[in-house]
């Protein structure tokens, strides 16, 4: 089994009011409900290139299709970020995309898909 990644937060000027930081699971909730997404990959130029998406979280991994320019950036530089929506309720995560190929977890991923998007 996976562990669940290390919680952390952004370094802001001045410091938090709460220093707490809150469980994966409440960050899991939030990335299973969330419908809308935001990819930022990396382009050509070394610039980042973010746009809004549609996903799944499913077995702690973000599933997403997009257009090509993301997935060329990802085939070339793989690296990305995935940001929900709600800046109140804000969850990052950081990782590498690859491509999905196995028939079976194509299947899992697009019935996910399917019956959170109708």
């Amino acid at each position: 089994m996976e562990r669940a990644p290390k919680p952390d937060r952004p370094k802001i000027h001045g410091g938090y009011l709460d220093a707490k930081l809150l469980a994966w699971s409440w960050a899991e909730v939030r990335l299973t409900r969330s419908l809308n997404y935001w990819v930022t990959s990396i382009a050509p130029a070394g610039t980042p290139h973010a746009r809004p998406v549609w996903g799944v979280w499913l077995d702690r991994r973000f599933f997403f299709s997009s257009g090509s320019r993301i997935r060329s950036n990802v085939l070339a530089r793989p690296s990305i970020s995935i940001n929900l929506e709600s800046g109140d309720e804000c969850v990052i995560v950081e990782g590498v995309a690859s491509e999905l190929h196995e028939a079976m977890a194509i299947r899992r991923v697009t019935d996910a898909y399917n019956a959170k998007y109708s």
